[in-house]
């Protein structure tokens, strides 16, 4: 046998047993799931509370951006100013509730209790800061919830496309150790019209929507309740409630998280103000339900967005009054003033009668950046010697 058969059959051989190895390794994953014990998914009611997505960055990284683009993904509506919780449908049988988180130390403890997935924004010139770490740690000290992480500001590194995949790179790499292998890394290249990039957008919902929230045993035997909207009420005695003197009677309205129904004899406790029993609970329509329609797409305009304390299209809902913003009518705006310019020198039409004469458009002023300006609305002609 020759020298380059021997050599074949030997890559046969080691191919086979690769080969082999694979089948027997996948078969032993197989089998191992069979053993694990899976978690049961408590829910209140019969739709279940939307998954609490945060979204967490340090000061000045793109964290308003970010959640001004993916809502605008997911809804095509457009939110003047987010303030609190933003609940919206990002499937016909998935809804999801996003919180900015700020950088500050309180509520990124609160947001690490409650938090099926957390979006870290990194700013790819600053880099990693002490504020993402200090983030980390807190949600390893909750339970571990759910990472994915978005790398923002990559156009304004300098030195090429290169250099900027190897940023994102050394980025990766470092969340890797520091949590685990695996983790979604997703760069944001640029911001047009006001947001980012659609590609770069669609990428990161479809990531975010077909993710599976894994439900922690303490927040399944525990309700809570991460408030939408607070109100506090004035009129007490159309309510009958005795109100201690010093103190005032609020509202509170939010999905029951943790699978449990809320009782009216428990004791509630505010993040940072203490422990407090409820007068009343009361059961209110769910303002963003799942649809019922057999459709395989849900149409745009069935794509409900909750979001009771923001600014949408123009209406901001306040403690008193429900604020909307109305353009000025176009009557009531001052009407257009055009004056003719007067010719510097006297023009006689029949001064040289030998010439002909030809009647000719007036030439339109060109600007450098719109192009061609429209002139007033009555048709000037001027009379051109030849």
């Amino acid at each position: 046998m020759s020298e380059s058969a021997k050599e074949i059959s030997i890559q046969r051989k080691t191919k086979k047993l690769a080969t082999n190895r694979l089948a027997a390794l996948k078969k032993v994953k197989y089998d191992e799931r069979k053993y694990q014990t899976p978690i049961i998914t408590r829910s209140y009611g019969v739709e279940p509370a939307p998954p609490m997505v945060v979204v967490f960055g340090p000061p000045s990284s793109g964290k308003t951006l970010f959640m001004n683009s993916i809502v605008r993904c997911y809804t095509k509506q457009k939110i003047q100013k987010i303030n609190g919780i933003v609940t919206l449908m990002a499937a016909k049988s998935k809804r999801l509730s996003f919180y900015e988180c700020p950088a500050d130390l309180p509520t990124m403890a609160d947001t690490s209790k409650v938090a099926d997935l957390v979006i870290l924004i990194i700013d790819a010139v600053v880099g990693l800061e002490i504020e993402t770490f200090e983030m980390l740690n807190l949600l390893r000290t909750h339970g571990f919830p759910k990472i994915m992480c978005v790398v923002t500001k990559v156009d304004m590194i300098e030195g090429g496309v290169s250099k900027q995949r190897s940023v994102v790179k050394k980025m990766k790499k470092r969340l890797w150790t520091e949590v685990c292998n695996g983790i979604k890394v997703i760069p944001m290249s640029k911001v047009v019209g006001g947001r980012y990039l659609d590609r770069d957008i669609i990428k990161a919902s479809r990531y975010i929507t077909q993710m599976k929230y894994r439900p922690f045993m303490w927040r399944s035997t525990h309700p809570y309740i991460v408030a939408d909207q607070l109100l506090e009420e004035e009129s007490k005695g159309d309510l009958n409630i005795s109100v201690p003197s010093g103190m005032k009677l609020f509202s509170l309205t939010g999905y029951v998280r943790g699978g449990i129904a809320l009782k009216r004899s428990a004791v509630f406790h505010l993040p940072g103000i203490g422990d407090y029993s409820a007068e009343s609970i009361t059961v209110v329509n769910d303002p963003c339900p799942l649809t019922n329609e057999q459709k395989k797409k849900l149409s745009e305009r069935k794509k409900p967005l909750y979001a009771p304390t923001s600014d949408i299209r123009g209406m901001l809902v306040e403690q008193d009054a429900v604020y909307l913003d109305i353009k000025q009518p176009k009557g009531d705006q001052p009407a257009p003033v055009y004056t003719n310019e007067v010719a510097e020198k006297p023009f006689s039409l029949f001064s040289e009668p030998d010439k002909k004469l030809m009647l000719e458009s007036e030439v339109q002023e060109v600007s450098p950046r719109y192009g061609y300006k429209q002139g007033p609305f009555q048709c000037i002609r001027r009379a051109r010697e030849y």
